[in-house]
């Protein structure tokens, strides 16, 4: 999209399905652009909304609803990447809007409360352990055949992007 330098927009992101989004941002005219990525690896599911302001002053952090209820989750600045405590937070609730049994769901909620338990002690370790713990779990239900490989596949995408924060 472009806007004029004059010009104010709130820039609305919807998501279609669980996954993450790449934004990037960039300035200039005639071929002479400068930025990048300004924000990286959002997670998003089909009831997610992002905002972002652009003015002439730049862009405002992001504000993502993840539920889509009308309220914000998370406000993310900048080259800033969501807290360990709100990726797990969004890993659960995408869990939810899977089409699983009960049963599954609930282990993987076991698990993931065990990750929350160590991020919040701070035992790195024991976290990412934790969180090899829950890859097994997911790739065990998917020999199983009670998720698919593309729900496995974003499920291992969210706890590769956890691991990378905790450590």
């Amino acid at each position: 999209m472009s806007i004029p330098n004059d010009q104010s927009v709130t820039a609305v992101i919807k998501g279609t399905g669980i996954g993450s989004f790449i934004l990037e941002f960039e300035t200039g005219a005639d071929g002479n652009y400068t930025g990048g990525k300004i924000y990286n690896a959002i997670p998003v599911n089909s009831n997610t909304v992002a905002t972002l302001d652009i003015t002439e002053a730049g862009v405002s952090p992001l504000k993502l609803d993840i539920d889509g209820n009308g309220t914000v989750d998370a406000i993310i600045a900048q080259g800033e990447n969501l807290s360990v405590a709100s990726l797990l937070d969004i890993l659960e609730y995408n869990i939810s809007l899977l089409d699983l049994s009960s049963r599954t769901k609930k282990v993987f909620t076991n698990k993931i409360t065990l990750v929350r338990r160590s991020t919040m002690r701070e035992e790195v370790f024991n976290a990412s352990r934790r969180l090899d713990m829950l890859v097994a779990t997911i790739q065990g239900s998917l020999k199983k055949k009670e998720i698919t490989f593309s729900q496995a596949e974003l499920l291992m995408s969210f706890i590769n992007q956890i691991k990378k924060d905790i450590q």
